[in-house]
């Protein structure tokens, strides 16, 4: 802590002290990690976009468990469960 207090912007809901929700669900986050090689050309690095991808969710499991006390955290893969809604609604058709 600074000489001057916390200082870090807070949402008015975590300011007030009022009560914060126990489970959370967040959206993934799509990080795509790119390289420039020789003639610029862009070139997608999966490694390191499945490292930084683990990286963030690590540190919101961390900041949402330590310092919300969030007791539930569940990634949601949205991708099978769109997939599995897009084709239930081309069989209802």
């Amino acid at each position: 802590m600074s000489a001057f207090g916390d200082q870090s912007p807070k949402h008015p809901t975590i300011a007030q002290g009022k009560a914060l929700p126990k489970k959370i669900w967040p959206l993934p986050i799509d990080i795509r990690v790119s390289e420039i090689a020789a003639g610029s050309a862009i070139e997608q690095v999966d490694e390191w976009s499945k490292k930084a991808q683990s990286n963030i969710n690590n540190a919101i499991r961390n900041s949402a468990t330590q310092v919300a006390r969030v007791e539930s955290l569940l990634f949601v893969d949205l991708s099978s469960a769109i997939s599995s809604l897009f084709s239930e609604t081309q069989t209802r058709i």
